[in-house]
This record gives C-alpha cells, structure tokens and sequence, in this order.
C-alpha cells in the first residue's frame, strides 16, 4: 500500500496544529483519479481459468491468495486524461458454436464520448467513518500476455458502476479505510467487456479471455488518506463469480500550489501604508488545504497580514480556484537599503508543503526646504512698479515631492500677492539630484497708504510627512518718502549637483524703490569660498534707476558629497537694507554608475559522467545607474560547460536589480574539468567579470539490492516455516541496480549451489545486465522430502565492486500432512473446477458463462 503524506507521520503539525476540519455533517466527494500518475492501472489479473487455484488459508475474504506464479499477466498504461473508446472497434463475438473467426460488428455507442474516472466517496463528520457510493475507472489500453508467449491487445476495458457500501466504515488512526463489499451472487462492480481484443491471438487459450469479464461479485477497495482528508491512494482487488481476480491501484489528484514566491512594494512614503494583494491558486485536482499563513515564519513591522484581510488561512481552496490576502507595509523611517522579510504559506501539495514568500519595501519621504519669512522694508506707497521677492521651494528628500496647494487654505490679501505658476508647472519636485529640483514662488507689496507696517502669511500645503504645511511670513511698510529699495532673492539653492562638475545660477538684483538705487562693491564684507564663487559680476559699483535690474552670476563647483553652505553681502543705498545677505546652498551628490555584483567561482563537485548539472548565478546591480549586460559566454563552448536559462544577456538592470543564468556541467568523461564564464558589462570599472567553473566527471558503477517477501525484507535470508512435506512452497527474490552503471550479473547459485529441499526457479537474473533502477526476478522453491528442518544458502555473483558476491540463505521446516501451518496441495494435483488442469466438462461450462456474459453485455 503506497502512502502519499506529507514527511513521515500522518499526523502533520505544521497544518493541523492551525486546521481543523470537522464538519457538521457528512460530506460526498466525487474525487478525480490522476491521469498523469504512472501508478495508476491495471497491474495484474489473476484468472482462475488459466492460472493455479487460490492458495488456501489466506485472505479469508476472497477465500485464498492468488498464487505468485501467473499465467496471464498485463502490461498496463496509466488512465490518461480522459478515456474514450475507438469507435472503429468493437465487442467480439466469441461464439463456442462457431469455429469460424470472431465476428466483429460496427461500434458506435461505447465510450462515445471522453471520460474521466473518479471515486464518488462520502466522509463522516470528524473523518472518522467512509462510504463509497460509486465510481467509474477506465483503462483503455491494455497487452495481455498469455503463458510468457503470447501477446493480446485489448482496447476499452474498465471498471465501471462500483456498487454503493451498504453502510460505513472505520478509518483508523493512520487514515485507512477498508471497504470489502460482497454482495454474490449480484454485481459488486461491472468489469465491462472489452471493446476490442485483437484477434491476431492463436491457440486454444484465446477464446477463454472474455472469462475475465465476468461481473465481480465482490471487491475490496482501501482507502489511504493524506492528513488533510484531501486526497489518497486507494487499491482494489475484484473477484469474479470464478474467481478471477483484477488488481489495480487508483491514487487520487493531488492539490497544487501556485503563489508568487516574491512581494514587492518599491518605495512607500513613510508614516504611510503600502498594500500588496497575494493570490494563491490551486492548480490540482483536490482541494488545497492551506494552514496559517505566516504562523512558522511570522513577518514583522514594518511589514504585516492584516487578519481581516486574510482570505486564505484555515480555507479549502477548490481545484481551479483561488484566494488571497493583503501584505502591508507601512515604513516608519526613510530608509536604505530596502527592507526585507518573508514568510511561510503551508499547505497539503505533497510537492511543496511550505511555500516562502519573500517581500521587500524602501521607506522613502519627500522633505520640502522654503524660506519662512519675506521682509520688502519700507516700499513707497503706489509704487509704479510694485517690489518682488523671491521664495525657493526645494526638496531635500529621496521621494518626489509633491506639492499639494499653495496659498489657498491661507491666502495673502492686499497690499501682498504671490505667483505661484513655476511651482506649479514643476510640481512634483524631483529628489535630491533630479533635474527638477526646485521651484520658485514670486511675492509682490503694493502698499496703497503710508503708516504701520503690514503683516501675513501663506501655507504650503505637500506630502512632506512630518511638515504637511509649511507657512511663510510676509511684512513691508508704505511710505510717502523717496527712497532706495534692493530686490534680491535671499537664498540660492542649487539643490544637488554631481560631484567634480559645476551649475551656475543666476542672482537679480532690482530697483524697486522710488529713487536711485546705488550698488556698492559686492561679496566685500562677506565673499564666498570654494565650492561657491561669483562667476561674473554686472552689479558692483553700479546706480540703478528705479525699476532698472543687473544681475550675477553664482557657480557652485563641489569636490565630494555632502551639503555646502555658504553666503555673500551686497551693500547699497537702500537705508532699510544697507547690507543684503544672499545664503547660497548646494549638495555634492556621487556620480551615478553601474556596479555589476557576482560571485568569482562556482564548484559542481562531483557529477557522473554522461550525466548533468546545473548551478544558478545571480548578477546584481549594486550601483546607482542601469547596468547594461552584454552576451554572456562560455570561454570554450566545445567544453563541458554551457550557458542555459539565460535571463541576464542583453538586459538592463536598474539599481538594486538583479537576474540569474544557469551554467550546466555535462562531462564527457572522469577526471577534473575548468572553465570560465564572462559576463561583460558597463561597468566602469569591471568591464569583464569572468566567473571560474570547475566540477570533476566521476564514473558509473553499479549498486546490488536484494529483497524478498520475508520482512525483514533485506536480510539476505527467508524462512518459509512449516510446509506439509512433498508439497512445494515458492517465494520470490528481486535483485535491483540501486547504482548508476550496468549490474552485470553472474550464474546465481553456481558456486554455492542448493541441495536437498531447496531449488530455483523462474531465473530472470543469472548472466543478466540490469541497468540502473531496473531489477530482475527469481524464484526459490521449498519442496521438503521428509519431515525435518532444513537450511541452506547459494551465492549471487555480480560486477557490484563493494559487493561481488553475496550469501543469500533459506530455511524451512517439512512437516507431515494435517500438521503444517501451510498446507498446500503437491505440483499437478487435481485441484477443482478451476485447476490447472482443465476438465473438457468444465472448459464447456466456461464457454457457455462467456456466451451469456457476451449476450447481456450486447442487449444491456
């Protein structure tokens, strides 16, 4: 009985601990079987026409075991997908009566349509009791060989209509459920006939194959659950009225998770939520049964699954369908590098029970930079040209910065007003280094009286999280008096500039005031240093009439990274202002280049020759410009080393990006094998980063296993116990190639040959070659000649180099008749209306049964 579960135990913690199904009441299934699953078929038919009567004293169920040794045997193929019958075949007409050959009339009903096969099974509340209520399996192809020589071709045979379970049945604590259903001389399960046999078949044997599609009167079918009660293994024994017995094996869809592996957020304003929908589906056959998410590899802030979003944890997702979830990630700084984390989803897909998903996110802010006061002094009232100031609106940030509103909430009345139109035509503001930096605001005083100074303010309104508004103040004084007035911006910010280059600016200095407006020398009293300086100068020792301007030229040249700060005077007549400071400011940014980042060296170890394996290499871009991949080539492309799954050649890479490429070691022979792999690039400075490889062939070499029908299974000796004497006992021995090279296999038992009571038979394996993971078969016979215990032991010679020749041993006991605790009938014997000697009685009266069965299938 073959399991498919999750680890070794049943009980699976690590999604049981978080589910538990119980539902209120019973629940029917109908239940695909996989049609991609090699195990699922028809292994064996044993016949009680053609093979030796049931041994007695085993299953009590179907009166006896089939023997080991058969006379029919079937080489199946899986279910596949969907089964549908050729409709050029048919039903042959076996007719006892007429030795002419079968008549084979047209088909056009039977299986005319694709179909699927599938167990209709109904599970108790708590998974505690089982019912089937039908089901239909089908195998369309199938080769039936008869006595070792001759092949038959069937087409279309299944098992169809499983009779209902007259009730339930336990399932124990390690998920098994028997269902033995005997309701003789009725139909238990329709064996159907086949559509085709064909008749290329000789011998008098041929027209006794219909036997084995007589209805079954009984069967046993057991169940073996994963620990989700989502899916299972079942096998089926039938027993027709002759007792002819069909074993197959029909392993259920499984469930299949698919969810992408990585969650990726980018960058998220910090002090604000990003969210990210994940959506698991369920690619299977059964249902999907996912555990708490993210309860073994729980994520932490600033990342996190809001429990009301989860849609998934503790769910059965149905085949086909899906569910999903929302990760958030809410970053409380403005971080880097990015940060990171991950966490678990469980489910019962036996191929993947733990899915990692990973998830990343950088906490990024806009920080906006603005003067928060403009002083225009004393301003003659009705001025015929109104003074201007100028305010900087810049940001400081890594995030584009937004600006929302300005002076709307809080607007400037009379006498002041403001442009705001640069700002926002530029909106929004670049980061640190963008072109688009900044922006400027133009405030105006139009003072119409003479008197108090004037006084208000306006409201920057952005996503700056920790300064939403920003507010500046405004202040100037009407006067009658002429006066001398400067205009000048107060700050020069050149936001970032890559260091070893230089951005010049341009400061205006006006005449805003009702007379002349005298300059005096310029950056006297305060001048500027490296990396500021004054470029070109129209404005020192100059008279500017009122409303006429000059202007400067500023350079900012940084050397290295970092904020620069710095200021200058200017001196003029204005007696409000005698002396204007002008700040100038800039930020010396490293200049953006690629970084290609890779590891220098990939080993394979040791791989087998002839064979293959591959190693991933991942390039990351650890720099702060796209890194432009080349063609990444193999120095010897004739050599054991390629380049396979290339997703990195001719791409871009942005900063923190990252690709991967296969390199796959196939040697051709033993020994070591070194090569490298470059993989060029804009990097400036790894133009080439050349990656060496290096693995070792090693060779083949062959692996016995030995195993027999005694646990324990493997070691090397099989007791048959008590048999009658002069009666034979067989059991089987099966020697496999565990290895990676040919088993040459010498002559068994030549060397230490068997003597008195033991003997071989049925020898697949001497002077055989079994390739890796195929196997051979033997058959050792006890036959004891007198009462009396009995040991011996023979020798399997083999090419295996740990192990050329091993000591198989056998023991047993001859009993005399009525004592044994097997009692068998000697070789020959008559034994029954199904013997293997066939009665020309009985041979009619099967002929007769296969007619009738014929008849009823062709008017049914």
């Amino acid at each position: 009985m073959k399991r498919i579960a999750l680890g070794n135990e049943f009980l699976w913690t690590t999604l049981t601990a978080a589910l538990v199904f119980s539902a209120a009441t019973a629940t029917a299934v109908d239940f695909t079987i996989d049609p991609s699953n090699p195990n699922n078929g028809l292994f064996d038919i044993y016949s009680a026409t053609f093979d030796p009567p049931l041994n007695p004293g085993g299953d009590p169920f179907f009166g006896g075991t089939p023997p080991a040794t058969r006379e029919i045997t079937i080489n199946p193929a899986p279910t596949g997908a969907l089964a549908a019958a050729d409709t050029s075949l048919c039903v042959q007409d076996f007719d006892p009566a007429v030795p002419a050959p079968p008549i084979v009339p047209p088909c056009t009903t039977l299986y005319p349509t694709a179909t699927p096969s599938s167990l209709d099974l109904t599970l108790s509340a708590g998974n505690t009791q089982l019912a089937i209520n039908g089901g239909n399996v089908f195998f369309p192809h199938l080769v039936i060989n008869i006595s070792g020589s001759t092949d038959v071709l069937a087409e279309g045979a299944s098992i169809v209509n499983f009779a209902a379970s007259p009730g339930t049945v336990p399932i124990d604590g390690n998920g098994v459920a028997v269902l033995e259903i005997d309701i003789a001389p009725a139909t238990a399960a329709d064996f159907a006939t086949f559509t085709e046999i064909v008749t290329s078949c000789t011998g008098p044997l041929c027209a006794l194959i219909p036997i084995l599609t007589l209805d079954m009167n009984r069967y046993r079918l057991t169940i073996d659950w994963d620990p989700t009660f989502s899916f299972f293994t079942a096998d089926f024994i039938g027993q027709t009225a002759n007792n002819s017995m069909v074993f197959t094996t029909l392993d259920s869809g499984i469930p299949k998770i698919t969810v992408t592996n990585a969650v990726e957020f980018g960058n998220i304003i910090k002090n604000s939520t990003g969210e990210q929908t994940v959506v698991v589906t369920n690619d299977g056959l059964t249902d999907l049964v996912i555990g708490q998410i993210a309860q073994a590899t729980p994520l932490s802030a600033p990342f996190s699954i809001p429990a009301l979003t989860d849609n998934c944890s503790a769910q059965r997702v149905a085949p086909d369908a899906d569910c999903a979830f929302i990760v958030q990630y809410s970053p409380t700084t403005d971080n880097s590098p990015a940060d990171t984390d991950s966490f678990d989803i469980p489910s019962n897909d036996p191929n993947m029970a733990t899915v990692t998903v990973s998830v990343r996110g950088t906490g990024v802010a806009p920080v906006i930079i603005v003067t928060n006061l403009v002083e225009f002094g004393d301003v003659t009232v009705n001025p015929p040209t109104p003074p201007e100031k100028t305010v900087t609106i810049s940001n400081g940030g890594n995030e584009p910065l937004e600006l929302i509103s300005i002076a709307q909430d809080n607007p400037l009345a009379p006498p002041f007003s403001i442009d705001t139109a640069d700002c926002l035509n530029k909106t929004p503001l670049s980061p640190i280094g963008g072109p688009n930096n900044s922006c400027t605001l133009t405030v105006q005083f139009n003072p119409d009286t003479a008197g108090l100074e004037q006084l208000d303010s306006f409201d920057i309104q952005s996503n700056d999280p920790d300064t939403l508004t920003a507010t500046v103040d405004v202040s100037g004084t009407g006067t009658t008096d002429l006066v001398s007035k400067i205009n000048v911006i107060d700050t020069v910010d050149f936001g970032s500039v890559t260091e070893t280059t230089a951005a010049d600016r341009t400061v205006t200095i006006t005449s805003s005031g009702t007379q002349d407006l005298e300059i005096f020398s310029i950056a006297a009293a305060d001048p500027l240093s490296a990396p500021f300086s004054i470029l070109t100068d129209n404005c020192s020792m100059r008279i500017l009439p009122p409303n006429d301007s000059c202007m400067l030229t500023v350079r900012f040249a940084p050397t290295g990274t970092g904020l620069e700060q710095d200021s200058f005077d200017i001196a003029s007549s204005d007696l409000d202002t005698p002396t204007t400071t002008v700040n100038v400011r800039g930020t010396g940014v490293p200049a953006q280049f690629p970084e290609i980042n890779v590891t220098d060296s990939v080993s394979f170890g040791d791989v087998i020759e002839t064979m293959s394996a591959d190693e991933t290499v991942t390039v990351t871009n650890s720099g702060t410009a796209d890194l432009i991949l080349e063609q990444i080539t193999v120095a010897d492309p004739q050599g054991p080393f390629s380049v396979e799954d290339d997703f990195c050649s001719m791409q871009a890479l942005p900063p923190e990006a990252l690709c991967m490429f296969t390199i796959r070691f196939a040697p051709p022979a033993t020994g070591m094998f070194i090569g490298t792999v470059d993989i060029p690039s804009n990097d400036p400075n790894f133009a080439i980063v050349t990656v060496t490889i290096d693995g070792t062939g090693t060779p083949t070499a062959p692996d016995i296993s030995v195993s027999d029908e005694v646990e324990p299974d493997d070691d090397l000796m099989m007791p048959f116990g008590n048999v009658t004497e002069a009666t034979a006992w067989d059991r089987k021995v099966k020697i496999t190639n565990v290895g990676n090279g040919n088993l040459e296999m010498g002559m068994i038992a030549q060397t230490d040959s068997l003597v008195d009571s033991f003997s071989i038979l049925n020898d697949n394996c001497s002077n055989q070659i079994i390739a890796p993971a195929a196997g051979c078969t033997f058959d050792v016979r006890f036959l004891p000649v007198r009462v009396d215990n009995f040991s011996d032991s023979f020798d399997i010679p083999s090419n295996d180099p740990d192990e050329p020749s091993l000591t198989f041993r056998v023991t047993g006991s001859g009993v005399a008749v009525g004592t044994g605790t097997i009692s068998l009938q000697p070789d020959g014997a008559d034994s029954g209306l199904f013997g293997s000697a066939i009665r020309p009685a009985t041979l009619l009266a099967l002929l007769g049964l296969v007619a009738a069965n014929l008849r009823r299938r062709r008017y049914h």
